[in-house]
């Protein structure tokens, strides 16, 4: 960036050059100064020059923006002829005697709010100055260089804000993880010890112990996930996640799901169903496919009614490849589906008060779904169930909205409704409840 001494400005030197050649040259000047104001200090600091060296132009300032000729151009927003200047006040007399120039002009920049931003010094030799129509068309270009140097002033705040942001969240994602290093040493050990009574062939244990410790390794189980969970939207929010797209069978990741909640099921006694045609093939990043799905369907396995059904299945439709959550459980009211996606929000069904979570299951894989170029939507009806369905391009390029019909009310990840035909929990929707899949 061009600077001025310790003056840092939005346009690198050789990009402020050209608009004072032109000016200087329009108003048939001998010389030119660009100068900028510093708000802070009330000084206008002269940046770049056309006609005079470096050293000149530094010799050239700066001045005070409410010092005479200045101050009028700045004020009335005009431009003020100063004609000659070795007759006028001692300081400026002072400096065109050294530089050379006896009549000068001062043009004044401005944002489109009327802030000041600085001026043009067209300098001449002898006591002339521009004639009218070329002081009209500096006018204008100096209008133009105005708005210019606004975008770039505002462009440079930010990426500024930007960079502090993005440091922000990066020192976030620093600490949690710092944090769940510091959580998750005791959780294993934790782990370790409940595992090993739980596996110990020279202790015997009561029935009121071994149901203690079944608690006390589902507790250490639901930390780890809300840690893993709170980890997953830090490192979201700063855009740390890579996606690394391939063909991905569409049967082997619904297979790898049951493996990974056939206990969680089995535990919360519901039937877990799988519908997933051989054929189908998506280009995806595999793992955050699973991520997405296991979230999904651990939270309607957690939600149903036990002697409930959790349908987990996928469909065909042309470039688009559906994977759909289904359960029977008590469903979403409708005025409520609009604030599962949002991060930290927890709808806790009634008939599931042990339910523990973050809030930040839906959070996540929409997020994640976004990132894979698809959508996540939901239909819920209360007493009927809910439906999630996460819609994914079958190439792996270009985000889809694709609709669907029922009876219930829907949304979409980004909020919007929709109205439809199909019974939500038959073979057709989308899933369930929105806490962390993980949580």
């Amino acid at each position: 960036m061009a600077d001025s001494s310790t003056h840092m400005w939005p346009l690198q030197e050789h990009e402020l050059v050209p608009a004072l050649r032109v000016i200087t040259t329009l108003a048939r000047a001998d010389m030119g100064v660009l100068m900028l104001l510093d708000a802070t200090a009330h000084l206008l600091m002269p940046v770049v020059a056309y006609g005079l060296t470096h050293s000149q132009c530094e010799q050239f300032g700066p001045y005070s923006d409410g010092d005479g000729p200045f101050a009028v151009a700045l004020a009335e927003h005009r431009l003020v002829r100063v004609r000659n200047v070795w007759k006028d006040r001692e300081s400026w007399a002072g400096r065109a005697r050294e530089l050379g120039f006896k009549h000068a002009e001062i043009l004044p920049f401005f944002r489109a709010t009327g802030e000041a931003l600085g001026v043009f010094a067209i300098l001449y030799r002898a006591n002339t100055g521009s004639r009218r129509q070329a002081a009209r068309l500096a006018s204008d270009c100096a209008n133009i260089f105005g708005i210019a140097l606004s975008h770039a002033t505002d462009y440079l705040r930010a990426e500024l804000a930007r960079a502090q942001i993005a440091k922000a969240a990066q020192d976030k994602v620093k600490f949690v993880a710092r944090m769940s290093h510091e959580l998750r040493t005791p959780l294993q050990s934790i782990a370790g010890y409940v595992n090993l009574l739980q596996t110990s062939r020279t202790t015997t244990l009561s029935a009121d112990q071994t149901r203690m410790l079944d608690r006390i390794a589902v507790s250490e189980r639901i930390l780890v996930h809300l840690i893993d969970d709170l980890i997953s939207f830090s490192r979201l929010e700063a855009g740390d996640i890579a996606y690394r797209f391939a063909p991905v069978s569409a049967e082997k990741a619904i297979q790898l799901i049951e493996g990974v909640l056939a206990p969680l099921a089995i535990e919360q006694r519901v039937a877990l169903q799988l519908d997933a045609p051989s054929h189908v093939m998506v280009t995806t990043d595999e793992e955050k496919l699973q991520q997405v799905l296991v979230n999904l369907a651990a939270n309607a396995i957690k939600y149903s009614r036990p002697g409930g059904t959790v349908t987990l299945r996928c469909r065909d439709e042309d470039d688009i490849v559906s994977f759909d959550v289904i359960d029977d459980g008590p469903g979403i009211p409708a005025d409520k589906l609009r604030d599962i996606f949002e991060p930290y929000v927890r709808l806790d069904s009634a008939s599931s008060p042990g339910t523990a979570g973050w809030g930040l299951g839906l959070a996540i894989s929409r997020e994640l779904a976004t990132g894979l170029h698809g959508s996540l939507s939901v239909r819920s009806e209360v007493g009927q169930g809910s439906a999630f369905t996460l819609r994914l391009p079958r190439d792996g390029h270009g985000a889809s909205n694709g609709t669907s019909t029922g009876t219930s009310t829907g949304v979409s990840a980004n909020g919007n409704s929709s109205n439809g035909v199909s019974k939500l929990g038959s073979k057709g929707g989308p899933m369930s409840r929105g806490q962390s899949a993980l949580a």
